[in-house]
């Protein structure tokens, strides 16, 4: 074999061993932010992370039983629409029953140091001497009034009219009505169950989620509300969907080095479900559709 043949088998294999490093080294390049033929000439910048469909804060009504009982009967199913005032669920307790008696015995003893201190007023004015007894029937009214203004208002927060105990009506069960229109999201006390304070359901007015989001602390400077996020489903890397920012915190999680923020999609559909993951592009430097 000649010399200039052994040359050139060193250089190729020189040139193929180049052309192999050269290659992973592109293979492991950041894919953080990027750009396309297109955005290179009108100079658009996105980052690219991943984002989860989750309701806003403000569309969650978690429903809290505002006394302690059984519960004996749910009149709703999960995923139920519910008009607001309707009885969701009912609870019984004998405590109920008490608390009216004791109501009674109040408005009873009120209405008798009413009596009393209206009498003492009249003998003052023709003894003297009277008026340390007028000043305790004063003290004794005053007591029972603030007692049974008090229980009216125990009444009334489970939903208990006055004049149903004053005809003698007592209840042993009280309704639970939904605070607002929409679902029902989740039941977390079924019938049969003691409710002892905790959340006994939880409702959503609207299932129209929005877009949480974890970008990297590096991009803090250039992310600001209105920015344009494009967001592809399961499935569908090919078709870009519309969402803008909303909601950039002001804090970087110390753990995982990342920003929260918050995009709302341009338009709701069947297809956006609560708990879905989506991949996000954020355009750094766009504001408008």
């Amino acid at each position: 074999m000649s010399t200039k043949s052994v040359l050139a088998g060193m250089l190729a294999i020189l040139m193929l061993i180049s052309g192999a490093c050269r290659e992973k080294t592109q293979s492991i390049e950041p894919k953080t932010v990027r750009r396309d033929s297109s955005a290179d000439r009108q100079n658009n910048r996105y980052v690219e992370c991943f984002g989860t469909l989750v309701i806003p804060a403000s569309e969650i009504v978690i429903v809290t039983p505002p006394a302690s009982g059984v519960l004996k009967s749910f009149n709703y199913r999960e995923g139920s629409y519910v008009q607001a005032g309707s009885t969701v669920v009912t609870i019984e307790n004998i405590e109920f029953v008490k608390l009216q008696q004791e109501y009674l015995d109040s408005k009873s003893r009120c209405e008798y140091f009413g009596e009393e201190l209206k009498r003492q007023g009249e003998l003052t004015i023709e003894n003297a001497s009277s008026v340390k007894k007028m000043q305790q029937a004063q003290m004794d009214y005053q007591t029972s009034e603030i007692k049974l203004h008090s229980l009216e208002r125990q009444l009334a927060i489970l939903g208990i009219k006055a004049d149903s105990i004053e005809a003698g009506r007592f209840l042993s069960q009280i309704p639970i009505t939904a605070p607002v229109s929409g679902f029902i999201d989740k039941i977390h006390v079924h019938s049969g169950g003691i409710a002892q304070g905790e959340k006994l359901f939880v409702m959503v007015r609207n299932y129209h989620p929005v877009i949480a989001l974890d970008i990297p602390e590096n991009y803090f400077r250039d992310l600001k509300t209105g920015q344009i996020v494009d967001y592809f489903l399961p499935g569908d890397s090919l078709t870009p969907l519309k969402a803008s920012l909303i909601h950039v915190n002001k804090q970087i999680d110390p753990l995982n080095h990342m920003i929260k923020a918050r995009a709302i999609p341009a338009s709701q559909s069947g297809q956006l479900i609560p708990g879905m993951h989506v991949r996000v592009r954020i355009v750094l430097n766009r504001t408008s559709f």
